[in-house]
């Protein structure tokens, strides 16, 4: 089951995005940016939905630092956020962001959006993982 990070806030909108998802995804959820951090730290997740603006630190900043890192970048991202001015989607879309959703959002839409966007990962993460794992295996047995 792939296992999705909510990066939010406000309890009315966890409850929301966890009635939306939890029947087909593993979700956890933090509450501001550092316990976002800790989680990333020891858990592997699928995709991160993203608050703007969090009680510790911006939401951009923290997307920002995310795609700059090696080992994180092919993660997607998709901003949930009270925030719907077009610079501000534009801003999160140009940080790398995979979709940029407006709160409040309906459910269905909402449900529809982020199992497009996770279908559309994980074909070429299985891909990329496979041929990793093959490049491995063939350089173990010529060093063998």
């Amino acid at each position: 089951m792939q296992k999705i990070l909510l990066v939010e806030d406000q309890k009315d909108f966890q409850l929301m995005a966890l009635n939306c998802l939890s029947d087909q995804y593993l979700m956890t959820v933090a509450g501001s940016l550092s316990e976002a951090r800790e989680r990333m730290k020891t858990e592997d997740f699928d995709m991160v939905l993203m608050d703007v603006m969090l009680p510790d630190g911006s939401g951009f900043e923290f997307v920002r630092r995310l795609k700059e890192n090696q080992f994180l970048r092919h993660i997607p991202v998709v901003f949930l956020t009270s925030k719907s001015e077009i610079d501000e989607r534009s801003r999160g879309l140009g940080l790398g962001a995979e979709d940029y959703i407006a709160k409040p959002y309906m459910p269905r839409e909402f449900t529809a959006r982020i199992t497009a966007r996770l279908k559309l990962f994980a074909a070429p993460m299985r891909s990329r993982i496979a041929r990793d794992l093959e490049n491995f295996s063939l350089k173990s047995l010529k060093s063998a």
